[in-house]
């Protein structure tokens, strides 16, 4: 590809992911499986077991299956990520081996052969440095002790594992961009009945599975013990891989009856939904009773008759055969009229769901149960998720067939939504409790506080479509929707580091809310709750913030909405609740200073991260960034990499114990984990200081780096070629390593033991003069501006 088709290839896919990007996806993520899943098994095994048993069990063949899956999301986040990027990233390594000699001699091999693939390799050296942290070192375990009975410890922080997601994710990006300048053979998928094929079999695998796991959990455990294990999980795994198979099948039979031509996706679905059910009577009221019979120490009834079964075949053959009209059509997965309404959907089936779920168990938890029975099960859990599947029923129902009454008025479209919750409350649920469960319920029923909570309900669910869907700006559509999503992402991991190094036990309440008081729990909720709380920023104070918004300003309206998130939810409703849902205790009004803290950290960083993801119209032109944002972008580069360098030479050079001297200085010497978040925190303020004290006057430097090194001949020979290459890069590395030398001396030295002497019952010799830990902060200077001049070069 030229240059000029990369360009035009790369913004043409930026709405969202065609035949070849998803093609690329799936090739990059089936080969950056096999090789990570072969470095996990000699690096890691014990990561890799871990990612098997979100499916049920962590053999190595179940390990595996469950670990393409993984791959596989990951391909298409990679994808979503650099199609929006690759042109910017390309046009960066052109102009950077046209300048630099040594970077010519390095990747034009990789070039010639393949601009895309040696570009999206970079990226996927970044993406699964990322995917370490996000997924590695917490998503995984977070899931595995949600979904699971193991218990494993969060984070975990291993170099090892870090290693594995890291190779991972530079063949995914590697596998990507080769298939789409065509230089690695094609599977197929990119054709319409091979991504038909692939919609269809995710888009119906996902909700089939799901209904199934919902309606019919028992029939899932059987299907999984056909193969060894009658977990629901392994039931998942084997009913997806019959999904994709049934899906095949039916793009060569049923799916031919639609015929292309108006209404194709409507005919074709109503084909899934009669192939679905088919094939749910013969397989899983016939075969699979006749196989747990002949292989598994289980009888089973044939056949096995349940109404529940059919209606998750069904919903699979539904929405099997609408992705794969879909598919071969070469639209998104979204009906045409939920694209722009997106935003609509997800707003108002949060708040509402939150705003139902919190009311009705205030008035009455057993009533909130008998709605639980909706997904069978009356429990607390199962009744907020039933509340919040009902939201988003009324949701979707709303965008189809009433979007332009929303739009008018919310207020008529919430008092229409209040009466039929009220009529469901008073008539459809005793009628259904009393049906398929053993309670005799009257009929009608429910209190006037009851009826009042369902009422409440449908208004905050009115008025919160209408007031989204009046806006000029679609909450989630496009670049506000990555705004509200990176601003959520990077506001909790700020918070919950400010949380755990502050008073740790207090994630623990979360967990507590959610049935199981454990640090893995809290987490998962209170990334839950991040999500809501960024969601409100978005449709409150986001309004007021844009990319050509001042950063201070940014921040400061940030953190003044999380001292209102402080405020309302840390001095008042998690305490009010933990009092009330558990057998724990927390004084209310709760004024820990480390929890306010948590919560106005939490606004500042979303408020910066959400100002700083809008797009200015630089970028939307694909022009270069200005100067300002790539100075902080460049900081952002050279902190984080410095830092874990610094870090590494510190706990494995100087040894763990320094490292655990720095932890004391936030009162976490006795957690290695904890004594990390305490270095990262030091390590973003010395690269704030740095770029305060150089970011203004680094051409300056440049400059002096040129004088002195003419002036001195043997310094020249040693720096000529590669200030004439990259005279950033060596600016930076430069500066950076006397900046290093001096945190070294002010800091190392001096500050680290007369904090740690005064302020800790530690003690340690001052001046310390250990030559590894003056090595870790100069190797952290050192990192941080190469790593500055190369992200300004």
């Amino acid at each position: 590809m030229t240059t000029r088709e990369i360009r035009d290839h790369t913004n043409t896919s930026a709405s969202r992911l065609g035949g070849a990007e998803f093609q690329a996806a799936v090739v990059g993520a089936l080969v950056g499986g096999a090789v990570g899943a072969a470095a996990m098994e000699r690096l890691a095994p014990g990561h890799l077991r871990l990612v098997g048993a979100l499916s049920g069990e962590a053999a190595f063949a179940q390990s595996l299956v469950t670990w393409f899956g993984l791959c596989l999301l990951l391909g298409l986040g990679f994808a979503y990520v650099a199609s929006r990027s690759l042109n910017r990233y390309t046009t960066v390594v052109v102009a950077l081996t046209s300048r630099s000699t040594t970077l010519r001699r390095l990747l034009m091999p990789a070039v010639r052969r393949s601009m895309l693939g040696t570009t999206a390799a970079g990226i996927g050296v970044l993406f699964g440095a990322a995917a370490a942290v996000v997924v590695g070192f917490v998503g995984v375990p977070v899931a595995v002790d949600v979904a699971t009975d193991y218990r494993p410890s969060v984070p975990i922080v291993d170099s090892s594992v870090a290693l594995g997601y890291v190779l991972t994710g530079t063949v995914i990006g590697a596998g990507y961009g080769t298939t789409l300048d065509g230089s690695l053979p094609t599977l197929g998928l990119g054709t319409d009945r091979g991504r038909g094929v692939v919609y269809g079999t995710l888009l119906g695998g996902a909700l089939g599975g799901g209904t199934l796991a919902l309606l019919a959990p028992l029939h899932l455990r059987y299907v999984g013990a056909v193969v060894g294990s009658g977990s629901v999980g392994r039931g998942l795994l084997v009913f997806f891989a019959t999904a994709f198979v049934l899906t095949a099948v039916f793009a060569v039979t049923a799916a031919k009856l639609g015929g292309r031509g108006p209404g194709y996706t409507r005919r074709t679905a109503f084909a899934g939904i009669c192939f679905g059910a088919l094939a749910g009577v013969a397989l899983s009221l016939f075969a699979v009773p006749a196989v747990v019979n002949s292989e598994t120490q289980f009888t089973l009834a044939s056949p096995l008759g349940d109404r529940a079964v059919l209606a998750g075949w069904t919903v699979y053959g539904l929405f099997a055969g609408y992705g794969y009209a879909r598919g071969v059509e070469g639209g998104s997965v979204l009906p045409d009229k939920l694209v722009d309404r997106v935003g609509a959907v997800t707003a108002s089936t949060l708040v509402a769901g939150t705003v139902g779920s919190v009311l009705l168990y205030l008035i009455s938890p057993v009533h909130l149960r008998f709605v639980g029975t909706l997904t069978r099960s009356g429990t607390l859990e199962r009744g907020i998720l039933s509340v919040y599947l009902f939201a988003l029923l009324a949701a979707v129902g709303v965008a189809l067939f009433a979007d332009e009454t929303a739009r008018r008025s919310g207020l008529r479209l919430g008092s229409a939504v209040g009466v039929l919750s009220v009529l469901f409350g008073l008539f459809t649920l005793p009628l259904y409790v009393n049906r398929v469960t053993t309670f005799t319920l009257q009929v009608p029923l429910g209190t006037p506080r009851v009826l009042l909570g369902w009422g409440a309900f449908g208004m905050v669910f009115g008025l919160t479509y209408g007031v989204v869907r009046r806006r000029e700006t679609p909450l989630l559509g496009a670049e506000r929707t990555r705004a509200t999503v990176y601003g959520a992402a990077g506001a909790a991991v700020a918070s919950t580091f400010v949380f755990y190094a502050g008073w740790p036990v207090y994630l623990r309440y979360f967990g507590d809310l959610a049935g199981n008081a454990t640090f893995a729990r809290g987490t998962a909720v209170w990334a839950a709750l991040a999500v809501l709380f960024a969601l409100g920023f978005a449709l409150t104070l986001g309004k007021q913030v844009e990319s050509s918004t001042p950063f201070a300003d940014a921040v400061r309206r940030g953190a003044a909405y999380g001292a209102g998130l402080a405020a309302v939810v840390g001095l008042v409703l998690v305490p009010f609740f933990v009092d009330e849902t558990t057998a724990s205790a927390l004084p209310l009004p709760h004024t820990d200073p480390a929890v306010l803290l948590g919560y106005v950290a939490f606004g500042g960083v979303l408020g910066a991260t959400y100002r700083s993801t809008l797009p200015t119209d630089a970028e939307t032109l694909g022009a270069d960034l200005s100067a300002r944002a790539r100075r902080r972008r460049a900081t952002l580069f050279g902190a984080l990499f410095g830092a874990f360098v610094g870090g590494l030479v510190l706990q494995h050079l100087a040894g763990l114990v320094h490292l655990r001297y720095v932890g004391s200085l936030a009162g976490q010497g006795g957690s290695v984990v904890g004594s990390w978040a305490v270095w990262l925190a030091l390590a973003a303020l010395f690269a704030v200081a740095f770029r305060v004290a150089v970011g203004g006057r680094f051409d300056e430097y440049e400059r002096r780096v040129r004088t002195v090194a003419k002036q001195d001949a043997d310094l020249n020979r040693l720096l000529g070629g590669a200030l004439d290459d990259t005279p950033r890069a060596t600016t930076g590395l430069l500066v950076g390593t006397g900046y290093g030398i001096a945190l070294a001396v002010g800091v190392g030295i001096l500050a680290v033991p007369l904090v740690v002497n005064t302020a800790t019952p530690f003690l340690m010799p001052l001046p310390n003069l250990d030559a590894y830990v003056l090595l870790a902060f100069v190797a952290y200077g050192t990192v941080l501006g190469t790593g500055y001049g190369v992200m300004l070069e």
